[in-house]
């Protein structure tokens, strides 16, 4: 989502002939302006030349492109060996060096002029060696406008704009002023080959810092408790109590098991299996299938009387499998019907034992419904069922005539289990925005910069000392209402004025060096004479590798506005380098910060959103009433079965004991509804295949009435589902954007001959780390410490050669550059991630065509397209003022951008672009990138040779209209 100024990782070949390629290239496209003598007039012309990046800014913005001499110079035809050798990658043409000041005649005291005439000498010195060294003369504080520009010699303010339109994107991005007035720079040469310069001026300006966002969300939050109904029972023989006879007076025990598959929709639920530890190979255990010989259910004197005026010999027996519980009370005796949709109102609920969690109280979720019965073997009739509406289930069909009688008594007769609430289900609305606010960052610096360079006489090296001052203060503000946010000030303004404590930094070295070339100057005096056995040329070497170092130094800092520095006495020769340097300022981290305030629950109303149930199905079991005989032989059968399982039973004494058992029996048996007048008897002999017999004989005169089962079991596995619906509104102050915090970096940079490198480490230190413009404290977006480090890396080997053809003139210059840059952090995240990028240039200019190719890989660590990602670049530049660019990035998507340029006039250049992407909202973000065809029209004006630079770019896409401008003036 953050995004610096929708740049990228992609390294543009031609920033890096700048840094790279800019300091090798041939002599004879450059001119020879030395650092220690003044020139009357300068006119280097660099053109502009921009190109949309696809990856943050973290290499790009390490090489600037304002200093890229983008123009094909005239090269001559023909090169002799002396001129050849003083172009070569590691000399520089000793075009011959201007007259030195200290060598002119001295202005005369009496002439009112003179002052004045000094003065303008002065400035047009410092002008020209700005112009060739920009970065040893940088007045200004990497922010407030391009160092390049510094031309006190015709200039005393500097302006950078940048101003976009684009959907969410803030009109003006940056607005920047700098006033330096010619009063305030000094440049001097003193005795001992010192030379020495200071500059002065104010800075302040307005920068897009980021937006904050006021919602609502409007939040649907379902939660859902689900009952389990269960319910199992079966017929139990007749005879149960004589099969039982050993065991009787002990207790039984009851284990009942169910189980339940259920599928998505579309899949086939398999077999469920059982395991009731149930052996029926065993001896001991015996199968009880029932016997012929109930009464009628469907009889008002059977069933509909729960079978009392059976005998209690007669009565059927059922085996209960599973517990009732009572949950009647959730139907409010009717009022409440058992239907989808129909709603349960709270107090009703409460009765049945059912209760919701509370979030806010604590409470949990429950379940209290009594127990009405336990399972077992149990007497189908009233006086001897511990469940009244489970028996008239069972066997009064009346019930069914009245529907709520049936829910009542079916509510009664299960064993119904809570399975707790489930996760809620949060919907949330698209956030309806109350307010938009965009925040400014304003401040106001006063930079003062002193250094001194000082040539050794008889080595050739020089030792570079630097004083950067640049205290200010800094708020951030939005102007919609007019609102300073204080910590954020706080924190910038303490890293502004951090760099106060450079301005008191006072070394012999320079001050007092500074006070003589004043009174020098006061007493109109002039340049002194370099006197050093270094010649020009190697002079120039060790100025431009200065210059090198401090722009490797500046272009791997951590530090988005520099408010002071030190750079150590460092040694300079003309193959080696090394700089220190202690800097203050502030660091720029990208942040998400969003603070979520719920608002009160309303809770809704509980309602049946689920009913899978048997209340229709469930019962009755039904018997039919039947006269039938005594049967001694099948009495004796079982006898004699369960005597063969227990073999110390001798079957003899076991008939015996069944026949004596059996007449106690019988005896006490009424015979019912059998008319006297009839006889009859049936004989059925049942025969297997291995000669065992069964047998079953009934006789008119032992008939008596038994119920026989003809729906002898019945089975409930049911489901009710209710759900609640409550609502809530959560208000989010959200903001996006940047964090600008104190920090202290230390710098160690050097090269040595073509190898270059920069190491940059700082600590930066957040006094309130949950706080952002509009949100108080972050407790819903990305954390940020109180306190973190940093380090990056820069190193790169440049190295370029002359071309010649077969009769030694000039063909084409090849300038070749690997590097690799490391971005680390102690709080990496998606935001401010870990970067490493590897990458290979080459550059080829001939004397009607320039060409370059940038291939290179890089990690950026929770990028959106790729950790790893590819990047590739190339650039065509004609004689006659045509030019073609293109880049293109290789991740998880692949973005690229083609752009073609025609020089109209001298300083303008008009073209056309295409590319495959934008940015979406405030086109900050490493996420935010989305596809996207945009085209349309590109125009640049160069500045260097005029007062104006000015980048505009017009197009459109899928995504609607974008354009964006961004330049500057002086004046």
């Amino acid at each position: 989502m953050l995004q610096k100024k929708s740049k990228s990782l992609i390294v543009k070949i031609w920033l890096i002939n700048r840094i790279i390629g800019f300091y090798y290239a041939p002599a004879i496209a450059r001119e020879n302006i030395d650092l220690n003598v003044a020139f009357e007039s300068e006119n280097t012309k660099i053109k502009i030349t921009e190109t949309t990046q696809l990856l943050p800014n973290y290499v790009a913005e390490s090489f600037p492109a304002e200093t890229s001499p983008n123009i094909i110079e005239k090269i001559p035809n023909s090169i002799s060996p002396d001129r050849l050798e003083k172009t070569s990658p590691n000399r520089e043409n000793t075009t011959p060096e201007p007259q030195n000041p200290a060598e002119e005649k001295p202005a005369t005291t009496e002439s009112p002029e003179s002052e004045l005439s000094l003065q303008e000498r002065i400035i047009e010195s410092l002008s020209i060696s700005a112009i060739k060294y920009s970065w040893i003369f940088n007045p200004t504080d990497k922010f407030t406008f391009k160092h390049q520009m510094f031309k006190p010699n015709s200039d005393r303010n500097y302006q950078d704009i940048d101003i976009r339109f684009a959907e969410d994107n803030a009109i003006i991005n940056k607005m920047t002023h700098g006033h330096f007035p010619k009063k305030e720079q000094f440049y001097w040469i003193l005795p001992n080959n010192i030379v020495i310069f200071e500059t002065k001026g104010w800075q302040g300006g307005m920068v897009y810092q980021g937006r904050s966002e006021k919602s609502k969300i409007n939040v649907k939050i379902k939660t859902k408790q689900a009952f389990g109904g269960y319910q199992a029972v079966w017929e139990m023989p007749q005879n149960f109590e004589n099969l039982v006879k050993e065991n009787a007076g002990k207790k039984l025990r009851i284990l009942s098991v169910a189980g339940e598959l259920n599928n998505p929709p579309g899949i086939k639920a398999g077999r469920v299996i059982l395991n009731s530890k149930y052996d029926k190979s065993s001896d001991k255990n015996s199968n009880l299938l029932p016997n012929l010989g109930y009464a009628s259910s469907r009889n008002l004197k059977g069933g509909g009387a729960l079978f009392e005026n059976l005998e209690i010999s007669n009565i059927p027996l059922i085996l209960q499998g599973f517990p009732t519980v009572d949950l009647k009370p959730i139907l409010d005796n009717g009022k409440v019907q058992l239907k989808v949709g129909e709603v349960i109102p709270k107090p009703v609920l409460n009765a049945a034992g059912i209760f919701w969690s509370n979030s806010q109280t604590g409470e949990e979720a429950k379940f209290t419904a009594p127990i009405t019965s336990l399972p077992g073997i149990k007497i189908l009739q009233a006086d001897k069922f511990d469940n009244q509406d489970l028996l008239n289930k069972l066997v009064n069909p009346s019930i069914k005539d009245k529907k709520i009688d049936r829910d009542l008594a079916y509510l009664n007769s299960l064993f119904w289990v809570s399975f707790g609430e489930r996760k809620p289900e949060i919907t949330l609305s698209d956030p309806i925005v109350l307010d938009n606010l965009h925040w400014y960052r304003l401040y106001v610096s006063r930079p003062h910069n002193r250094s001194l360079i000082q040539y050794h006489p008889e080595e050739v090296s020089a030792i570079y000392t630097n004083i950067f001052a640049n205290p200010g203060a800094s708020a951030t503000m939005n102007f919609k209402k007019d609102l300073i946010d204080d910590m954020q000030t706080v924190h910038q303004t303490l890293g502004m004025l951090l760099g106060g404590i450079f301005e008191g930094v006072s070394t012999k070295r320079i001050d007092d060096r500074l006070i003589e070339a004043k009174e020098k100057f006061a007493n109109r005096e002039t340049f002194a004479r370099v006197e050093t056995r270094s010649t020009p040329l190697q002079r120039k070497r060790i100025n431009q590798r200065l210059d090198r170092n401090l722009s490797y130094s500046h272009l791997n800092s951590g530090l988005k506005q520099i408010s002071g520095n030190v750079t150590f006495p460092s040694k300079i020769k003309e193959h080696k380098s090394r700089i220190l340097q202690i800097r203050t300022g502030l660091h720029e981290r990208g942040i998400d910060f969003a603070e979520q305030t719920p608002g009160e629950v309303i809770r809704g109303e509980t309602f049946f959103s689920l009913l899978r149930l048997s209340n229709k199905d469930f019962g009755p079991l039904t018997f039919i009433g039947n006269p039938i005989a005594i049967d001694l032989d099948s009495k004796l059968e079982a006898k004699v079965k369960k005597a063969q399982i227990n073999p110390k039973v001798k079957i003899e004494k076991s008939k015996k004991v069944a026949k004596k058992e059996f007449s106690k029996k019988t005896a006490s048996l009424k015979p019912q509804s059998q008319p006297l007048e009839r006889s009859s008897a049936v004989k059925t002999t049942i025969s297997t295949e291995n000669g065992q017999q069964f047998v079953r004989e009934i006789n008119s005169a032992d008939n008596t009435v038994i119920p026989i089962g003809v729906k002898t079991y019945d089975l409930a596995f049911d489901r009710i589902e209710l759900t609640r619906i409550d609502r809530q509104n959560i208000h989010l102050n959200r903001y996006i954007g940047y964090l600008n915090l104190p920090a202290v970096e230390g710098v160690f940079s050097g090269s040595q001959g073509n190898f270059n490198y920069s190491i940059n480490g700082g600590m930066w230190l957040n006094l309130a780390s949950n706080s952002a413009p509009s949100v108080n404290f972050n407790n819903f977006g990305i954390k940020e410490p109180s306190i973190g480090i940093y380090a990056n890396g820069l190193f790169s080997y440049q190295f370029s050669r002359v071309e010649l053809d077969r009769d030694k003139k000039f063909k084409a210059i090849h300038t070749h550059s690997p590097f690799l840059k490391l971005n680390w952090n102690s709080a990496s995240n998606s935001y401010n991630p870990f970067v490493a990028v590897a990458n290979y240039s080459y550059f080829r200019q001939s004397k009607n065509l320039k060409f370059s190719i940038a291939p290179g890989i890089a990690f950026v660590e929770k990028n959106s397209n790729g950790e790893f990602t590819g990047i590739f670049e190339t650039n065509l530049s004609f004689k006659n003022d045509i030019e073609f660019g293109s880049n293109a990035e290789i991740g998880k998507e692949i973005f690229f951008s083609l752009e073609g340029l025609k020089r109209v006039r001298s300083n303008l250049a008009i073209g056309a672009y295409l590319q495959n992407y934008s940015f979406n909202k405030l086109n900050i973000g490493f996420n935010s990138r989305i596809s996207n065809l945009n085209y349309g029209v590109l125009f640049r004006h160069n500045f260097l040779d005029n007062n104006i630079h000015f980048t505009g770019k017009i197009g459109t896409g899928e995504k609607g209209f974008d354009a964006r401008f961004e330049g500057g003036y002086r004046f």
